[in-house]
């Protein structure tokens, strides 16, 4: 009688090299499809998913090598120097960039703003400020507090006040004004200042220690670029007039930090380089401090004593 199953009474060796036979024979078999699998392109929606990592590997490479050139909102940029800078009352609208950077706002940012303003942007709230997308959230809350606006016929169209500006109401004066010798009630003769601008005026003018340009009076808070204009024509300096001037190789912090123009931080940068390096003999001297910029050696070089 034939057995049925002959593959039983083959020994344990005859069994193993049957098992490695056939194990053999499907490779050969299935090899040329799993060969092609592996070769073929990825589904669509993986190939596409893979080029998108690759796509946002290669920006950030790119943005790294060129400085994060490209922005998204003021949250997302990744910050040159920490969030701080000197705190004042300001007017947004066509601050200086000086006054930008004094702030604690980076050039980048600064850049941002002013393009807004070249384009005819101007601001009317503080929701307009906070809508520039290179300020971000946590630098619009430091400076909310200190966002003013002026009254000009702008910003009572904008809000829907009246459309009689205040300014026409006011005589232009007859004779021009001396910004330097004008006391309060002669600034009052000019058209639109009344008693709190003029106030204000004479206080800054006491912290400069005399204007050296009549145009520094549009740093005045709330002087407007429209009321700056309508007056600037009434302003005189007289060139004799001497500023008072701060002996920069003798004063202390405090009495540095008292201008207006120098914050605590370059104070403290002034006196420690001159603690270091000896008295300074121009203002050549003060460019050897990194930290201060061209701006601002600008406006404080008419201030200084080097004697």
């Amino acid at each position: 009688m034939r057995k049925r199953f002959p593959f039983l009474d083959l020994t344990e060796n005859e069994r193993k090299g049957y098992l490695f036979l056939l194990i053999l024979l499907v490779a050969i078999v299935f090899f040329p499809f799993l060969y092609r699998m592996l070769k073929s392109e990825p589904p669509e929606e993986i190939a596409s998913y893979i080029h998108l990592i690759e796509v946002k590997e290669e920006s950030a490479r790119a943005e790294d090598q060129a400085g994060a050139t490209t922005w998204d909102r003021g949250d997302n940029i990744r910050p040159e120097q920490p969030l701080k800078g000197e705190l004042f009352y300001f007017d947004p609208n066509d601050l200086p960039v000086a006054d930008w950077r004094r702030l604690g706002f980076s050039d980048k940012q600064i850049a941002v703003i002013k393009n807004y303003e070249n384009k005819g942007g101007r601001f009317y709230t503080k929701n307009d400020v906070a809508k520039i997308y290179s300020i971000s959230s946590a630098a619009f809350n430091r400076i909310e507090p200190y966002l003013q606006f002026s009254k000009s016929r702008a910003v009572g169209n904008r809000l829907g006040q009246s459309k009689k500006d205040p300014i026409e109401k006011i005589k232009a004066p007859v004779v021009s004004i001396d910004l330097n010798k004008a006391d309060t009630a002669m600034l009052r003769k000019l058209r639109g200042i009344g008693s709190v601008f003029a106030g204000r005026i004479v206080k800054f003018r006491e912290a400069l220690g005399g204007f050296h340009d009549v145009i520094q009076l549009r740093e005045v808070y709330g002087i407007s670029e429209e009321l700056f204009v309508s007056i600037s024509p009434f302003l005189t300096l007289d060139e004799a007039t001497e500023l008072e001037q701060l002996r920069i190789n003798s004063a202390s912090v405090e009495e540095l930090a008292k201008h207006p123009y120098i914050t605590w931080d370059n104070a403290r940068l002034i006196a420690r380089y001159r603690e270091q390096h000896g008295d300074f003999s121009g203002i050549d001297d003060l460019e050897n401090i990194y930290a201060l910029n061209i701006d601002f050696l600008s406006k404080i070089e008419p201030y200084l004593n080097f004697n």
